[in-house]
């Protein structure tokens, strides 16, 4: 149970009220679904953090007729919030465009998986599916 804007947090076992830490109780939110830890706050957005090779060609992959600036781009994407007159990156873009996550989170890592394709789809093997990739895969972080 969470009360107010208190930064303490108990649960029920038994009889008794077990004191939360903080990474047990960030565990219960998610778990809850009070907050998507993937579209949470994770750090200031720097535009030198971005991997643009990757911005490239997830740009290209969208087919849009629209011409976004990186930053309008990351935004609609759902990589970045909007924090006053700046940019923040969610912890699902830090993530997947920038150049070295590890820097700001470095305990996390994502697990890729190598995939074989049919022949008749050579062309285009290799080529960036990110958000192909995304939604048929279940990630864990």
């Amino acid at each position: 149970m969470i009360l107010g804007n208190s930064p303490k947090a108990w649960i029920r076992q038994g009889y008794h009220n077990t004191l939360l830490d903080h990474i047990k109780r960030e565990q219960l939110i998610r778990d809850k679904k009070i907050v998507d830890f993937e579209q949470a706050f994770c750090c200031p957005y720097d535009e030198t953090d971005i991997d643009q090779g990757l911005l490239k060609e997830f740009g290209k992959s969208l087919n849009s007729e629209y011409q976004y600036s990186q930053e309008n781009l990351l935004y609609q994407v759902g990589a970045l919030i909007k924090d006053g007159d700046g940019y923040n990156f969610t912890n699902a873009g830090l993530f997947f465009f920038t150049a070295n996550p590890q820097r700001v989170k470095s305990y996390a890592y994502i697990r890729l998986l190598r995939f074989e394709s049919n022949y008749k789809d050579k062309d285009s093997r290799g080529s960036f599916k990110l958000h192909q990739t995304l939604e048929s895969t279940p990630w864990f972080i």
